[in-house]
């Protein structure tokens, strides 16, 4: 791996470790769940899954019972709207 994939990795992993360690909420369906979970597939279904589950702990769980598809799509919802 070269130097600037490296850099590009790691500034993608912080902003993620910083998402899940101070998210927002919104409440769906019932459930308040971080404000990522909008950019999936089936946010009703992945919000009822997470209301067990609270804090960072709760959302590093969530991320991996997601399907690839959904890690996807809510890493880039987390790059291009979370500033950390």
């Amino acid at each position: 791996m070269k130097n600037t994939e490296i850099k590009n990795s790691q500034e993608i992993i912080n902003k993620f470790m910083l998402y899940a360690y101070n998210f927002n909420v919104v409440y769906i369906n019932g459930f308040f769940v971080p404000e990522c979970i909008n950019a999936t597939n089936k946010p009703e279904h992945i919000a009822s899954k997470f209301a067990n589950n609270r804090g960072t702990q709760g959302f590093l769980n969530m991320w991996h019972q997601l399907d690839t598809e959904n890690q996807i799509q809510v890493t880039e919802w987390i790059m291009n709207n979370y500033e950390g």
